[in-house]
């Protein structure tokens, strides 16, 4: 069976990806095969693989589907991080750049992001963005020296960092 019809064509496998990484591994691969079970032999059209994912998960998916597969773009997204020493809390801010209005509104997703100290483990967290710009305050027991926006790259998006030169040295020398 081809799980592709006409509307995931048009963004390939991104939204496959991305929608991978919103089920994770698991649920993802149990929504496929419920959706190769129902409709093997057949016709399909997204409306299918979105009701197989319903049954195998339980979640309701269609505001991704309808922001990701049927409406147009994507976002483009401008990331900087802030960091106040007295107070420890970081602070990512979250613009989105594309034209914004009534028709075309800012798009609306979770995201993951990685905040490391100079030397230990990584703290992930995981942000909702819903408006054109978003601020999140993340209280972290260390200075960061690498901060990773979805560092699984499952975000379908343009995305410019403003993090400053000694922020973005870290990222580019440990990945």
């Amino acid at each position: 069976i081809d799980i592709f019809d006409r509307h995931l064509y048009q963004k390939g496998g991104a939204v496959l990806h991305m929608l991978r990484g919103e089920l994770g591994y698991a649920r993802f691969w149990r929504s496929i095969g419920e959706y190769v079970l129902r409709n093997s032999q057949g016709s399909v059209e997204t409306i299918d693989l979105i009701r197989a994912i319903e049954e195998a998960t339980g979640r309701n998916m269609r505001r991704f589907f309808d922001q990701w597969v049927f409406g147009a773009g994507y976002p483009q997204l401008e990331i900087s991080v802030t960091w106040d020493g007295q107070r420890k809390i970081a602070t990512l801010n979250i613009d989105q750049k594309q034209p914004i209005d009534e028709a075309d509104p800012p798009f609306d997703f979770d995201v993951d992001v990685a905040f490391a100290p100079a030397a230990g483990e990584e703290r992930r967290i995981r942000a909702h963005v819903e408006r054109a710009h978003e601020s999140v305050a993340v209280a972290l027991d260390f200075e960061p020296v690498v901060v990773r926006f979805d560092p699984g790259s499952f975000l379908l998006a343009d995305v410019r960092y403003r993090l400053g030169a000694d922020l973005s040295a870290a990222v580019l020398e440990r990945d």
